[in-house]
């Protein structure tokens, strides 16, 4: 799962690592062109492993922030500096939190201690501290712990409190506390549309062991590393913390190489002086040289610095090394799945060869289980005919599916009010006003842009046509489903809606092979069927058009003087009642009505765009178009998916016919039911195999379906694992 997000994420993924004052969050606010309300510096961060990405969006200046629950910040926080300070289990609840007395220090008394007495160890302080931090201010982010929204969007203006501690170092207003995500977006220094920064907490927090966790949960999250250092004048040279820093990288990355992953940033101080800094970076590239680490140097406070010597040659790498690194990873991937493949590999045999000393003691009931086996396929024959008889009588009576024809009505029931209430502009009068502006300038754009509104519209609804088909198709396997259920068990057939393919993956390994056809057969009738809104709406819908329009009013002018004007219903009036017209047809009709006669065709209710006409002209014709050819594609799409829906009952009807074919009167029938119900027989025949034997029998039968469905699967992977790596 790891390799397969990494393969196919659709950003860029930056992690950037440093320990406290490495720079890190200067860096990221160049990059970013973020101040510190965003991005706070150092020793600002909070300490609760909140996960910050940064994303490069041009148009979006806001956070995404995801709220953690009470049982996350009490197992991921609390707990946590509970242990580190000695204190036991962590308050079970809110309300035990907020009461629970914590010491406000250690006590180096060398006397007994009762219990709840605190700490000994003087290195638990800063843990003491953090949990009193914690409960003193409680109250301002207790709400949004405990409430019903996890996701809440906020300014960036607004953002500081719910990542950095407060400037006042006694403030009790801490509701960071309760962030597990924080999504920044906002335009970077240099315009990488899917570039995103994922920003790791400085590493050395107290307690929280947070560079660890924060790791652990991006594994093959980040697509490059980099780790920022900062030497200073006591710290020139690479010591134990920052090789901690490096082991951490190598955990990340996992699968790919590290000098592919990592990148050392050394960021120069101006306080420095050049021997020094020389120095520092020497006993860094002696670290990374070896392996083959690429070091950069850049000054985390000058802006060109940092585009030109650091986020430019990164983009260079993820441009060289990105498809390297993710083909590395499927490699390693695909011969840790190769070691799998050949352990269950051996173990089958191991099983195989026990199992076969086995069955020579097991007693014969073979007769029993065909018997048996004959009068199971004559019932589910009888079942399975008397449903089909239900799907043909429907097919003569000529009745459509209910799924289908419920969508039907309310697509069109949709579409009309959308109309009848202005266009999805809010009512006749706004409309109508708008429509008005707009004519006085570009009167024929408008035009185009409101039949574009009415094709949208009426596709936007009368897509959802599928859905109800795949209803249907889902009501008629269900249907099936229970009829094998009732006489197979739940152990073959399970209640839900993958009862299907959970039985082929049973009946997987057994040589069964005309009710396994069957049963694919009936299972794909979705997927061979198609997209009814594709094959029959479309066609119509794409209609809706002022070219095809102005084309058929082209034709009705070349053959016969034009139309007199016409409302949506089809009666003829004045100007001043087209919209009440067209209220009255645009009113949803119940299922059984006659349909909406077809609007009239080319030039009726309205004329062409272009001409002398006012702009209130040209609205009261664009009103009379609208109407017409909403009328017109709603009249043609009812009609011929109604028809079709009567096709699709035939269809379902004939592919029940097929799978009772199949599946209940092929000839030695009886002998593939006796292969499928062997290793099931006690649970479908209890009262004639219940005995021990009969039972032993029975499990080594589930052995066998276990072995061979193991076998299956092995053989699928050892299969993808012989094909080309992108596979």
């Amino acid at each position: 799962m790891a390799v397969h997000a990494r393969v196919h994420r659709e950003t860029v993924n930056i992690g950037v690592l440093g320990r406290t004052k490495a720079g890190k969050s200067t860096i990221l606010r160049k990059v970013a062109n973020q101040g510190e309300d965003v991005i706070p510096s150092g020793s600002d961060f909070p300490t609760t492993a909140a996960r910050t990405r940064i994303y490069h969006s041009p148009d979006r200046r806001e956070a995404v922030i995801t709220l953690r629950t009470w049982e996350a910040f009490r197992d991921e926080y609390v707990q946590p500096l509970h242990t580190s300070a000695g204190l036991g289990a962590a308050p079970r609840t809110p309300d035990e939190f907020a009461a629970y007395s914590y010491p406000a220090s250690v006590t180096i008394d060398s006397g007994t201690r009762g219990a709840g007495a605190p700490p000994e160890r003087l290195s638990a302080q800063p843990f003491l501290v953090k949990l009193n931090q914690a409960q003193r201010s409680f109250p301002s982010y207790r709400q949004i712990l405990l409430g019903q929204e996890r996701v809440m969007t906020v300014p960036l203006a607004s953002l500081r409190p719910y990542i950095a501690y407060p400037l006042d170092q006694n403030g009790v207003d801490r509701p960071y506390h309760a962030v597990r995500d924080v999504h920044i977006y906002c335009r970077f220094l240099v315009d990488r549309a899917r570039l995103v920064l994922v920003d790791l907490p400085g590493a050395g927090e107290a307690g929280l062991e947070i560079d660890r966790h924060f790791l652990r949960d991006i594994n093959n999250d980040v697509d490059l590393l980099l780790c920022i250092k900062k030497p200073i004048k006591d710290t020139v040279h690479h010591g134990t913390d920052d090789f901690e820093i490096l082991q951490l990288a190598q955990d990340a990355g996992r699968d790919v190489r590290l000098a592919d992953f990592l990148m050392m940033v050394v960021n120069r101080d101006a306080d420095l002086g050049e021997g020094s800094f020389r120095n520092a970076l020497t006993a860094v590239e002696a670290v990374t040289r070896p392996h083959g680490i690429e070091v950069l140097v850049c000054d985390a406070t000058d802006e060109a610095s940092v585009r030109d010597r650091l986020l430019l040659p990164v983009l260079d790498r993820l441009a060289d090394r990105l498809a390297d690194m993710d083909a590395m990873a499927i490699e390693r991937m695909r011969g840790g799945l190769a070691d799998l493949a050949d352990e269950v590999g051996d173990l089958l045999s191991r099983v195989n060869r026990s199992a076969a000393e086995w069955r020579r003691v097991l007693p014969e009931d073979e007769d029993e289980l065909y018997r048996q086996a004959a009068k199971l396929r004559r019932s589910l024959s009888l079942a399975l005919r008397e449903l089909y008889k239900a799907y043909e009588e429907s097919v003569r009576g000529g009745t459509p599916i209910d799924e289908i024809e419920a969508a039907i009505d309310d697509a069109e029931r949709r579409v009309r009010e959308w109309a009848a209430q202005g266009y999805g502009v809010g009512g006749h009068s706004e409309w109508e006003a708008e429509t008005v502006a707009a004519m006085a300038t570009e009167p024929f754009r408008e035009y185009e842009r409101q039949l574009n509104g009415a094709r949208h519209e009426i596709t936007r609804q009368f897509q959802h046509i599928d859905a109800s088909l795949h209803a249907a198709v889902d009501r008629l396997w269900g249907e099936v489903a229970a009829v094998l259920r009732e006489r197979l068990t739940p152990d073959l057939v399970p209640d839900g809606p993958d009862a299907l393919p959970r039985l082929l993956e049973a009946i997987g390994h057994l040589n069964v092979p005309a009710f396994r056809r069957a049963v694919e057969r009936l299972a794909q009738l979705k997927k061979d069927y198609g997209s009814l809104f594709l094959r029959v709406a479309t066609p119509i819908v794409i209609k809706v058009d002022l070219e095809s329009w102005q084309a058929r009013l082209m034709v009705h002018r070349a053959g016969a003087a034009p139309a007199p004007t016409a409302t949506p219903s089809g009666r003829t009036g004045s100007d001043d009642e087209w919209w009440l017209d067209y209220e009255e047809s645009a009113q949803p009709r119940t299922p059984g009505d006659a349909p909406v006669s077809p609007a009239p065709r080319p030039g009726a209710g309205w004329t062409e765009p272009a001409g002398l006409g006012t702009p209130a002209d040209h609205t009261k014709n664009l009103a009379a178009l609208l109407n017409s050819a909403i009328d017109e594609a709603l009249g043609e799409l009812t009609e011929s998916l109604r028809r079709e829906s009567l096709s699709i009952t035939s269809v379902l009807a004939a592919t029940l016919w097929v799978f009772w074919d199949g599946a209940g009167r092929t000839p030695d029938g009886e002998l593939e039911y006796k292969k499928i119900c062997g290793p099931y027989r006690t649970t479908i025949w209890p009262e004639v195999f219940d005995g021990s034997a009969a039972q032993l029998s029975g499990r080594m039968g589930a052995l066998d379906e276990g072995v061979g469905s193991l076998a299956g699967s092995a053989a699928t992977l050892q299969q993808a694992l012989t094909g080309p790596a992108g596979a």
